[in-house]
């Protein structure tokens, strides 16, 4: 980027310190009118959340608990305060039935065959 395009982002002045650099290596500047910092050339630094925002206000969400089928998510609104549930998608277990192993045949065994498929 040429310094004459340069630009602070909140004030839009011109008047700019190079101030050293940032961890990707980018060179910062510093606004001399409002103190601000600035890489013009860096991505966003922010990462991105990866909870999902409340449906009913749009705000900020937490785990609230974490089940092995699902995730139960609260608004971080006092407000609103809407709890919510999100499925995870390849985390069913197989049939009890599946699990057996051997002969089925009733021959022989101690208990009924549904005491078996309950482990």
């Amino acid at each position: 980027m040429n310094k004459t395009n340069i630009k602070c982002p909140r004030c839009h002045s011109e008047k700019l310190y190079k101030f050293g650099f940032d961890k990707q290596a980018n060179q910062k500047y510093q606004c001399k009118e409002c103190g601000r910092q600035f890489a013009p050339d860096s991505v966003s630094s922010r990462p991105k959340s990866k909870y999902p925002r409340c449906p009913k206000c749009n705000k900020a969400t937490y785990l609230h608990h974490k089940y092995k089928h699902y995730n139960r998510y609260k608004c971080g609104s006092r407000k609103c305060n809407h709890a919510f549930s999100q499925y995870h998608n390849l985390n069913i277990d197989l049939a009890s039935s599946e699990k057996l192993t051997g002969s089925l045949s009733m021959k022989g065994m101690r208990f009924p065959l549904h005491t078996y498929l309950q482990l």
